[in-house]
């Protein structure tokens, strides 16, 4: 013994000075210290306290293995005690250990993981022995895990605490739990988890505090099947105060926020505040910290909050590494018990935000996170790196415009700020992609970084919303869907890079739909989508609140299609808090989604007061739908809105709650998921959440984006006539004649918008099918994204048909150069241009268009004006069902057209003795029959009259299809009988062909 004490000894000497550590510096008493990073080895797990508790396993198939670092463990490694059956695994310390004596005191902490909750779920039990392959009994006492109520940690055979949600353990996430007992005494178990502290009635009897009977870690006949990062055991009750030192050292080490329902300080191995609770308790959210403790020889030099994947990651001297002993092999702070702490506030959205200097900038995160620092070293080498996740700057990034970290004095940023570049540079860190922006301490580059103070820090730039209204959640299956076999495991939300990916233990996930013919295009306007094909299907994210802060008023879209609408079948839901505080027939009952019906409980995590509303107007069972869902707290209203609607579902008095947890897609049912939500078979491409109740322009603007994209017409169009841009202005107005079977396409980057080919799904007025697809190129069939990238931001060319007939029975129209059309279709459209778009190509779909009788031909007429004034008309081909063409319609105005079909008798017989032929060839003779003057040359050309204006030429010789050579603006201009227009370029040309 006295030699392995030695030897310890002597390591703590060369690496932290010649003192004996512990946990929080907490020394005396202390009996067990495991450590994952450091004296792990399959066979042995080498006891980090001068007691020399080793804990063994010689049986190779029951020893548990060293699983790398993750960010799940802050970045440090942790140990797997397997599964279940023969793949249990466990350690064990002889009779004898590990306390000096039985029936005395003791105090445990555990950081444990764990996979399933089926049944009870050891950890470290004592009274026994042995390292057979067969499970034994330690029970005297056990730290178990409960699988009933809330399913708390238990140190049996004793009750469990107080069955509170603070108390409660959720699969796949990391708790720090620690548990004290004095034996004789009434109600002495005191449980804490993550610092929430929790009594259980009864006495510790004297018999069970075998603690010196040996013991045993890990799997017991009630396995583990879990992780454990590190345990921690004093053979008495510590103090208050030392409780504290012990657990700020786990909670800063493995970036577990210490329960702050009651501020609870931070401390170091000294008990010197490092996170003033009180003085932060605004910013009481995921708080994680680096620092320095050389007494609990802690060296965490990178942090990231395990209780959200959507939290900064913080790193000294460099951008992260994939785990915490390889950074600090490499950077290492200058000061013992030097710190650097944070917390946010947790509040999702934006917030208008600008700085003279910076002027692209106009919006911050409204979440804020405020830093404390502890001895900082600020004149040395001991930067600071922020590694923000590429995700939570979606929106930002799609403006393509530059984003800043802000650091300041004050929490509104209003002054004493300092902005650094957030650089695009990419560092992945265990699987994930950070971008970084770095802080200089010696720079002194900012007053407010000082050696003992706070500072507030967020991220500004120039974010993205759909429709140009910024919002909380955003996903859209066009962006950030990877479905490497064609199934679903992970979609990244366009507002903060919020994750929906597996739930749980449920494998079953929804397909990923691209566009590739006419079948997959129709549905939502050759927009990509998710389709759930099964009930029992699901997608989420239990650990992110997308709704986070967003506690007062909430208003959500989606972008939905089922052919069978079943009433209970939930499309969509989300859980009551991030404890999972709700369970059972609650789960993810808050703000829910169901194909027929709205549903929500009220305020408490098991309410029974529910809203349960029929969605009025009924969602389309054979249309993809613009559903809109909105809630208010303040006023206890629910309306909904179909398509741009005007409210139908309109309820008051309503007890409204918006759920504070995590969210799931689909069933909610399934495998260890408990709660009793079948799933829907639906197609989604599109769900927006605004953490607020939109304006009516506002609204119109997201309907609008909406109604582009996915090729729906908005029906109300009586209270606001118009479809608006990212700015609020009109692009389109629906007039009383042109309001149906509306559609378009458009680049708007301010509202996320770039729509390159599209065609209606309605069928507005009852006729056969709607007629028009418009592409940026010539391509009618393939995704959305593949098509040409012509358009440039701003622009919009939107149409709508009269609803008239398919049928040649339209009223009799006369072109500009008197031809008169006596048959056009009853069908007319209407063009608006925003910006000049400039040439498109249409596809009409003429299956339901009258054939052709002998010598006719189809025409496309345009006109600048509802009357059909004067149009320009040109001769299209009909290739089976299709008749294509390509247009320039007037910038900045209405354009107007429409089919018609004629027989304007154009012969092209031979001419026979009359041919004009002129060449530079010898022997050459005119051979075109169907010309009255050929031209033929191999190295001559023709030349036409040259002039430097038309304007040269007297007004009354104008004749039509004069044509000249502008020597002034170098391009070719014939006179139509009413303007001169420009060949060669689609310039003022009506037809680009």
């Amino acid at each position: 013994m006295k030699k392995k004490v030695y030897r310890l000894v002597i390591t703590l000497m060369g690496s932290f000075g010649a003192y004996a550590q512990a946990p929080g510096g907490v020394q005396t008493d202390l009996r067990i210290w495991l450590k994952s990073d450091s004296g792990f080895t399959p066979s042995q797990w080498t006891d980090q306290s001068t007691a020399g508790n080793d804990y063994t396993q010689t049986n190779a198939s029951r020893q548990p293995s060293l699983q790398p670092a993750t960010a799940k463990f802050n970045f440090n490694p942790v140990v797997d005690f397997g599964t279940t059956g023969a793949d249990a695994r466990f350690m064990v310390v002889p009779s004898g250990k590990p306390f000096t004596a039985n029936r005395l005191n003791g105090n445990i902490f555990v950081l444990v993981n764990r996979n399933s909750d089926s049944s009870f779920r050891d950890y470290l039990g004592f009274g026994a022995t042995g390292t057979g392959t067969g499970l034994i009994q330690a029970n005297y006492p056990v730290l178990t895990a409960s699988s009933t109520g809330n399913k708390t940690m238990q140190l049996y055979p004793y009750a469990s605490p107080a069955n509170t949600f603070n108390q409660k353990l959720d699969i796949g996430k990391t708790y720090l739990s620690d548990v004290s007992w004095e034996v004789g005494v009434s109600n002495g178990i005191k449980y804490g988890l993550n610092s929430y502290v929790a009594t259980s009635s009864g006495t510790f009897a004297a018999g069970y505090a075998l603690t010196a009977n040996g013991s045993v870690l890990g799997a017991q006949p009630e396995v583990t099947d879990g992780y454990i990062p590190e345990v921690i055991a004093y053979e008495r009750v510590l103090t208050d105060s030392e409780t504290q030192r012990v657990r700020s050292y786990l909670a800063i080490k493995y970036a577990t926020s210490l329960d702050q329902t009651t501020p609870y300080h931070y401390v170091n191995s000294q008990g010197t505040i490092i996170w003033d609770a009180t003085l932060n308790s605004q910013y009481a959210k995921n708080i994680a910290g680096i620092g320095r403790d050389d007494a609990s020889a802690l060296k965490q030099v990178q942090s990231k909050s395990i209780n959200s994947t959507n939290e900064m990651l913080i790193s000294l001297g460099n951008v992260a590494s994939q785990d915490n002993a390889t950074h600090a092999a490499n950077y290492s702070f200058d000061n013992d018990h030097e710190f650097l702490m944070w917390g946010s506030n947790g509040i999702l959205g934006f917030t208008e935000y600008t700085n003279a200097n910076f002027p692209l900038v106009t919006h911050r995160f409204s979440k804020v996170w405020k830093a404390q620092t502890s001895n900082y070293n600020v004149t040395g080498t001991d930067d600071v790196y922020f590694n923000i996740l590429k995700g939570l700057i979606n929106s930002f990034n799609l403006s393509g415009k530059p984003t800043y970290l802000i650091m300041s004095t004050t929490p509104d940023f209003s002054g004493n700020n300092h902005f650094i570049p957030i650089g695009a540079n990419v560092n992945t860190v265990d699987g994930e992609e950070y971008v970084s922006a770095a802080y200089q301490a010696a720079s002194n580059a900012f007053s407010g970084f000082t050696s003992n103070g706070t500072f507030y820090f967020t991220i500004a730039g120039t974010p993205v919303g759909p429709g140009g209204v910024l919002g909380v959640f955003w996903n859209r299956a066009d962006k950030e869907v990877t479905a490497p076999s064609g199934t679903v495991n992970q979609w990244v939300d366009q507002m903060f890079g919020i994750k929906s990916s597996q739930v749980a233990d449920v494998t079953t996930m929804p397909a990923y739909i691209s566009v590739n013919n006419a079948a997959t295009a129709a549905n939502f306007n050759f927009n990509p989508y998710l389709d759930f094909t099964a009930t029992n299907q699901t997608l989420g994210n239990e650990s992110v609140a997308p709704f986070e802060g967003s506690t007062s008023e909430l208003e959500m879209f989606y972008v939905i299609k089922d052919n069978v609408w079943t009433a209970n079948n939930r499309f969509f839901g989300v859980n009551f808090d991030l404890n999972n505080s709700a369970s059972g027939q609650f789960i993810y009952d808050w703000n829910a989604l169901h194909q027929a019906n709205y549903y929500s409980r009220g305020n408490t995590s098991n309410s029974g007061i529910m809203t349960n509303t029929v969605l009025n107007p009924a969602l389309s069972t054979t249309l993809s739908n613009i559903s809109n869902v909105s809630l208010s707290a303040v006023d206890g209203t629910v309306q909904h809105r179909l398509n741009g609607s005007a409210i139908g579902t309109n309820l008051t008095g309503q007890t409204v709650y918006i759920g504070q947890g995590g969210f799931v897609y689909g069933a909610n049912n399934q495998s260890s998921m408990s709660g009793n939500d079948v799933g829907v078979t639906a197609q989604i491409a599109e769900h927006i959440a605004f953490g607020n109740a939109l304006t009516g322009t506002q609204r119109r603007q997201v309907e609008t984006y909406l109604a582009i994209k996915y090729g729906t017409t908005l029906t109300d169009l009586t209270a606001d006539a118009h479809y608006r841009n990212s700015s609020g202005a009109s692009i389109f107005n629906a007039d009383a004649t042109y309001r149906y079977d509306i559609f378009g396409i458009a680049k708007d980057l301010t509202g996320g918008l770039d729509q390159r080919i599209s065609k209606s799904i309605n069928n507005d007025g009852g006729q056969p099918t709607p007629l028009i697809t418009v592409s940026t190129d010539k391509d009618f069939i393939n995704q959305n994204n593949t098509h040409a990238n012509l358009l440039t931001d701003g622009q919009y060319m939107v149409f709508a048909s009269n609803n008239g007939a398919q049928t040649f029975t339209g009223s009799a129209i006369t072109a500009v150069d008197g031809t008169a059309f006596n048959t056009p279709l009853g069908a007319r459209w209407k063009a608006t241009d925003t910006n000049g778009v400039g040439c498109v190509n249409l596809r009409f779909d003429a299956t339901n268009i009258p054939a052709l009788a002998a010598g006719e031909s189809y025409y496309m007429l345009i006109s600048k004006d509802e009357s059909f004034t004067n149009p320009i008309y040109q001769r299209v081909l009909r290739t089976g069902s299709t008749i294509d063409a390509a247009a320039n319609f007037t910038d900045n105005a209405n354009s107007y057209f429409t089919l018609a079909k004629a027989n304007l008798q154009i012969s092209g017989s031979t001419v026979s003795g009359g041919q004009i032929g002129i060449s530079s060839i010898p022997g050459w003779t005119p051979s075109a029959s169907d010309s009255w003057l050929e031209l033929n040359a191999r190295s001559k050309g023709m030349v036409i009259p040259r002039i430097s204006s038309v304007n040269n030429i007297p007004a009354g010789d104008w004749v039509k299809g004069m044509f000249i050579y502008d020597t002034t603006e170098k391009a070719f201009k014939v006179y139509n009988g009413t303007e001169w227009r420009r060949l060669g370029t689609t310039s003022g040309s009506v037809f680009c062909n």
